[in-house]
């Protein structure tokens, strides 16, 4: 059985709430800035992972949890959430937390580029 990817529609729905008129979307800037320093930020991550870099792992791993709840990503979050606490216990098993949040990253970033592109197709 799939999993289906955990994005609250809501938390976007709230975003657009804050909408202005003639104003560019603000959606839209916030999912681009949010997938723009996710990637940045599991780059590093990636790094700090394959050196063992624990202090690296915790930190980019607490910036990730945040960002992605504020978007709506839930799994995303709980995933950073729980690479934050094996990264701070030097715990071996952030290998395989990584590659879990690698993957859902993957599935959250393809959710969010159709969005873009639904608002794309609005105006």
């Amino acid at each position: 059985m799939i999993e289906k990817v955990s994005l609250n529609f809501k938390c976007l729905d709230d975003i657009r709430s804050l909408q202005r008129e003639g104003y560019p979307s603000v959606l839209a800037r916030v999912i681009s800035v949010y997938l723009q320093q996710t990637m940045e930020t599991i780059n590093i991550l990636s790094l700090g992972v394959r050196n063992e870099d624990y202090e690296k792992i915790t930190n980019c791993a607490h910036k990730m949890k945040s960002s992605s709840a504020m978007i709506g990503a839930m799994k995303l979050s709980s995933l950073s959430r729980e690479l934050e606490i094996a990264g701070r216990h030097h715990d071996l098993v952030v290998h395989t937390l990584f590659s879990q949040l690698e993957s859902e990253y993957l599935q959250v970033e393809q959710i969010l580029r159709d969005e873009l592109k639904k608002m794309d197709g609005n105006r």
